[in-house]
């Protein structure tokens, strides 16, 4: 607003002091204007700025003007205000540097957490199944299997599950597994043969008890004695007999397997990776024997998670073999 021009003498010089400082107490954003001498009359009661000779609308002579500020009383008031709004301004900043500060250090601790999990977490089940990696001096063999049909079209198909190489293992005693497309009926026979490279005779030549049900299965070669001697090739094979007077109606399906010295570091990883990571670890070192015993063995573990069959599955098509010996 206008600036309000104080010049009244007649209530005395206490009147005047008053009326003033009730005005500025009041002045609602208002300057307060007071002449030379009303500045004189008031003393030390009250702090004025020296605005110095103005003119004013309706005289002609210059004016001595000064602009009340505040009393000293006030001007107490208002630096202890002050006083205190720096107070709390200081603690509140101190307070919100604090917060600011243990928020960061809180983001920091985490990340470092996070790191740390991840590099030592167990690998999740529903993360990507096991790649196998073939191994750098692998023997190409050759895979029979599934392919010689018998003469009745009731017999079903067999594969042993082999790679197109020599298959590597740690174990002395691994499992075997081959797959069933359907339930075997009838007087249907199953045989497993097992040679190495020096002997004449097989090493295991017996039949063995017909599967119940179609799907996987598995052969535990400690069962028959046989113990694997570290890097001798063996060849395997199942054989469907559905007439034993007519041998040339098997059903065969074969494979090579080889035992290898244990990688270095090896027991470390799987310690790491636990049960759930086994096969992933068994897969990078190309040890195909073990890392489908660990990956079936999830499965057996978690009969009702479909993602358990689905990582066997995509692990057998990465070396050519029917995936529905994952789903049955």
């Amino acid at each position: 607003g206008h600036p309000l021009y104080a010049d009244d003498a007649a209530h005395g010089e206490t009147g005047f002091a008053l009326r003033l400082a009730r005005l500025y107490r009041a002045r609602a954003g208002v300057r307060i204007l007071i002449e030379d001498w009303a500045r004189l009359r008031l003393g030390g009661g009250f702090l004025s700025r020296d605005l110095g000779m103005l003119s004013l609308k309706g005289r002609f002579d210059k004016i001595h003007f000064h602009e009340v500020l505040g009393s000293i009383d006030g001007l107490e008031i208002v630096h202890r205000e002050e006083t205190d709004m720096k107070r709390t301004y200081r603690k509140t900043t101190a307070w919100l540097l604090a917060a600011t500060l243990a928020s960061f250090l809180g983001v920091i601790a985490q990340a470092e957490e996070e790191q740390k999990a991840s590099e030592t977490s167990t690998p999740d089940v529903s993360a990507a199944p096991p790649i196998y990696t073939l191994p750098k001096v692998g023997k190409p063999t050759g895979r029979v299997g599934g392919g010689r049909r018998g003469l009745g079209d009731g017999t079903p198909d067999i594969y042993a599950l082999v790679p197109d190489h020599v298959g590597y293992t740690i174990s002395a005693y691994p499992l075997l597994y081959w797959y069933l497309s359907e339930t075997a009926e009838g007087d249907l026979q199953f045989e497993l043969t097992l040679i190495d490279e020096s002997s004449i005779e097989p090493l295991v030549d017996r039949q063995i008890t017909s599967p119940k049900n179609a799907g996987l299965q598995s052969i535990d070669l400690s069962r028959y004695g046989v113990k694997l001697q570290p890097g001798e090739e063996y060849q395997w094979s199942i054989a469907l007999v559905p007439d034993p007077e007519d041998r040339s109606k098997d059903v065969v399906s074969s494979g090579w397997i080889e035992r290898i010295a244990e990688p270095e570091g090896l027991e470390g990883r799987l310690s790491k990776a636990g049960p759930s990571g086994a096969a992933s670890v068994y897969g990078t070192e190309g040890l195909w024997y073990d890392t489908l015993a660990a990956t079936h063995a999830q499965m057996i573990r978690n009969p009702d998670d479909p993602r358990h069959r689905q990582q066997l599955s995509t692990l057998l098509v990465q070396v050519g073999l029917p995936d529905s010996a994952a789903r049955q």
